[in-house]
């Protein structure tokens, strides 16, 4: 009912404070490799997330091609859409 974005939104700010939490614990040498990490992970995802997005757009131009081949078939048969 329009709850699940403002639970989304708690939990990346849950997220936050903890990332906050545990660089505090830190020596400047561990934040540094801490950051590195959690960049990294971030990086990755981001990546698999526009590999996975570009599919996507590709299956659904794809998809309009043909059926726009499909629809010039049938103008050209005669036939009525």
């Amino acid at each position: 009912m329009g709850y699940e974005n403002i639970d989304v939104g708690y939990m990346a700010i849950a997220f936050i404070i903890l990332i906050g939490r545990i660089a505090d614990g830190l020596t400047m040498a561990g934040k540094i490799i801490f950051f590195a990490f959690t960049g990294s992970l971030l990086c990755c995802y981001a990546f698999i997330f526009f590999i996975c997005l570009r599919y996507c757009v590709h299956l659904a131009l794809k998809k309009y091609r043909m059926w726009k081949q499909w629809k010039r078939r049938q103008r050209e048969s005669g036939t009525r859409i």
